[in-house]
């Protein structure tokens, strides 16, 4: 609520308070206590002023710095709004109340008097009117927290559907991806069943080689031991042959000795038959 439309209680309570004094019952006795009175509801009024004041600069910041802030703080501020209106009528209608049982209580003795009790009529008519305007504003302030709880409700399931639609995007990728890796993983077994069918073929082939290799050292050693004897067989006949060269060495020596002793036989045959 605007501080322009809080209307100050000072001056209807010392109209109040005049009124009374120039009643004829007002006694003396009850002067000062009823002063007292007046002067506590004026320092709750001011008071009161001061919370509406500091409330209308509250809520007027409230109003610069809404579209920077967050929707549920607003819905907030409007709610301490509500309550803090709500508070200020019941003192308004509270004050209206007691002034008006004041009112009631007091005679006209004169005509001030009752001119008096008229402004002071007159003065309660404003406040009423200043409390109606706050009830309004009230129930608009309730109507206003009703649509930014309905815009609130709006943009939360706004964005629940595009959580959804997210975790929808998401799922269908997991699941296309779970799809991709079950084709691989199909793909791998055959390729592993392919390989180990390979694998047992080549062990098959590497236990056919070892048994042939096992074979053929096993006729190695006879063949080793059949070439050790002829090579031993070898060396004697080689010995042999060295021997008969050595023996044909001698022999062409003496054939040589021989043929050239027979040379000079025959030469001095000759020589004698000449």
């Amino acid at each position: 609520m605007n501080r322009a439309a809080t209307l100050t209680l000072n001056a209807p309570l010392l109209m109040l308070v005049a009124a009374l004094a120039l009643s004829t019952p007002f006694t003396a006795g009850a002067a000062p206590a009823f002063l007292d009175y007046a002067q506590q509801q004026t320092q709750q009024s001011q008071a009161q002023e001061k919370n509406d004041a500091a409330s209308a600069k509250q809520t007027q910041e409230s109003r610069q710095s809404a579209d920077n802030k967050k929707t549920g703080t607003s819905t907030s501020q409007l709610q301490k709004r509500i309550t803090s209106q709500q508070a200020a009528i019941a003192q308004k209608d509270k004050l209206i109340q007691q002034l008006k049982k004041q009112l009631a209580a007091t005679p006209q003795t004169d005509t001030a008097g009752a001119n008096e009790q008229a402004a002071l009529n007159k003065r309660i008519n404003e406040l009423q009117v200043a409390l109606s305007a706050a009830t309004a504003e009230k129930e608009a302030l309730i109507k206003k927290a009703g649509v930014v709880q309905n815009n609130n409700l709006q943009q939360s399931q706004a964005a629940a559907r595009q959580q959804i639609q997210q975790l929808t995007t998401q799922i269908q990728q997991a699941e296309a991806e779970n799809k991709r890796l079950s084709a691989s993983f199909t793909t791998l077994n055959k390729d592993k069943h392919a390989l180990m069918t390979q694998l047992a073929a080549t062990e098959k082939e590497k236990q056919a080689a070892l048994e042939q290799v096992k074979a053929l050292n096993a006729d190695k050693q006879p063949l080793t031991t059949r070439l050790a004897a002829a090579e031993k067989e070898k060396q004697a006949v080689l010995e042999q042959v060295k021997a008969l060269n050595a023996d044909k060495q001698s022999l062409t020596i003496r054939l040589a000795a021989a043929e050239k002793a027979q040379q000079a036989a025959l030469d001095q045959a000759k020589a004698l038959n000449a």
